[in-house]
């Protein structure tokens, strides 16, 4: 598993400049540092070793430095996983773990060595379990802490949506009238009158065209001059189980032809809960 895969690429512009990412990481790491260096200066004073809290600090602060580097990656991690379920979660964490610890453990390694005048080797030697306890337990904040405060990726704003529209021309200008507001459509000679709330628009167009155009809105031919948008049909009158005329939510009858009744039929029934 690639520590930097598709998935966690648009959050890793943030490692630059992210200040909650930065504060958070670093915050974590200064907490634990100091609890971890409280906890065994107290140990040290109560086994007789007179050792001055500030080395305590210092030798847990260079411990803990490759965890300054690496925090914000496990963090993200946790944010990319925050809607995870719990096995890919554990995953990804187990995944960072086999990466992150043994960074840590050759950057001790190295460092204690040429503190104190010794192999690498020979201070990997002397690691205990509990060692790498504190490497867990960072681990497993910044990981949690990425999952409840995950950072938003910079990407592009989304584009406001487009809301499709038929362009009317008349001798002032254009009308663009959403096609949502169309109730129906009416042939009148050259026109298409479009039915509407309160009002008519005249559209040059023929209905073969419209009816084509309007298809993908779920609009319905019901007669070779009529066209409806079933969503805002408030009634119908039937003969039978034959559709013979549908009213509009602005009060416009339209009747229904035998040719398009069983299309009408099919629209209108969609809209009902059996």
């Amino acid at each position: 598993m690639a520590i930097f895969d598709s998935t966690l690429q648009p959050h890793l512009p943030r490692l630059r400049a992210d200040r909650t990412l930065v504060l958070t990481t670093v915050s974590i790491w200064v907490i634990l540092v100091f609890l971890f260096s409280l906890s065994a200066y107290i140990d040290h004073a109560r086994a007789g070793r007179n050792i001055a809290f500030l080395i305590v600090l210092r030798n847990y602060a260079i411990g803990f430095t490759p965890w300054l580097f690496m925090m914000p990656v496990i963090f993200l991690y946790g944010a990319r996983d925050v809607n995870k379920a719990l096995l890919p979660s554990v995953i990804t964490a187990l995944a960072s773990a086999m990466i992150a610890l043994p960074v840590s453990g050759i950057f001790n390694a190295v460092v204690l060595a040429a503190m104190h005048d010794t192999t690498p080797l020979q201070v990997i030697q002397t690691f205990q379990m509990r060692d790498w306890l504190w490497d867990v337990l960072l681990l497993m904040f910044n990981y949690l802490a990425g999952r409840l405060m995950r950072p938003r990726p910079e990407i592009a704003p989304e584009a406001p949506e487009q809301v499709p529209a038929i362009a009317v021309k008349s001798t002032t200008g254009v009308e663009f009238i959403p096609v949502k507001q169309i109730q129906g459509a009416t042939a009148q000679g050259n026109y298409i009158a479009l039915l509407m709330d309160g009002r008519e628009v005249l559209h040059r167009a023929t209905m073969a065209s419209l009816s084509e155009k309007l298809s993908d809105a779920g609009f319905v031919r019901v007669h070779r001059s009529h066209l409806i948008n079933p969503n805002l049909v408030t009634g119908a009158k039937a003969r039978g189980d034959r559709i013979r005329e549908v009213q509009l939510s602005n009060g416009s009858r339209i009747p229904v032809s035998d040719r398009y009744m069983d299309d009408a039929y099919r629209a209108l029934s969609g809209r009902v809960l059996d």
